[in-house]
């Protein structure tokens, strides 16, 4: 004889239980997405307009803003067309131009100045290639003599151009200082390597390179 098959009793407590739980997992959940909702909110309103993902982009399609601006080109001075510029530099760097009569003059100062050194410094080795003053050393220093007295007159009859007024009177000055060695290498029998003479006519011969050269400098 089989026994009947009853229903399972059904505890109402324990399920009422179960369905508290239940909702209270729901509400807790719908809470955090909530919140996570309402941050998310919150950090897009705080972040800059477009400061969203950005792609990259080539350098060629750079906005303009970001571009190097130019320099800024100054315009030409009134009545200063194109090119002003660039002939006002030409003009500046431009050397400034001499007179066929400062050239003459230029030349003619060099040459004089360099021969009456020669002329002193010739006398000067004719001395010391001789043991003893002969007729022949004697005649070689009068000649040289007369050669510094006839450059020194010509000199004197050189008009200089205004530029060249001091570095003639100068030119002058160290004419007759070589005028003044020429004697006395003329009246002494002798010059020992320590002469006095032999560094007066150093310090004239620099000095005469240093005149030239601004001379032709200027």
């Amino acid at each position: 004889m089989s026994l009947p098959m009853l229903k399972p009793v059904v505890d109402r407590t324990e399920l009422k239980r179960h369905l508290r739980e239940k909702r209270r997992s729901l509400i807790v959940a719908a809470c955090m997405a909530a919140l996570v909702i309402m941050a998310g909110v919150q950090y897009l309103s705080t972040r800059e307009p477009g400061a969203g993902v950005r792609t990259l982009k080539s350098p060629s399609h750079a906005p303009e803003a970001v571009k190097a601006a130019p320099s800024p080109i100054p315009p030409p001075s009134a009545g200063e067309g194109e090119g002003g510029g660039e002939r006002r530099q030409r003009v500046a760097k431009a050397p400034t131009p001499v007179s066929p009569q400062a050239r003459a003059y230029l030349r003619r100062i060099r040459d004089l100045a360099k021969n009456s050194l020669a002329q002193v410094e010739a006398m000067l080795v004719a001395v010391d290639r001789s043991e003893r003053r002969t007729g022949e050393v004697a005649d070689t220093l009068d000649h040289g003599l007369r050669q510094l007295q006839t450059w020194q007159r010509q000199f004197a009859a050189l008009t200089p151009p205004q530029a060249f007024q001091s570095q003639h009177d100068e030119v002058g000055r160290l004419l007759m200082e070589l005028k003044r060695v020429a004697h006395v290498i003329r009246s002494v029998d002798s010059i020992a390597p320590s002469h006095p003479v032999r560094h007066r006519l150093t310090v004239v011969h620099d000095r005469l390179a240093q005149v030239l050269n601004t001379v032709e400098g200027i």
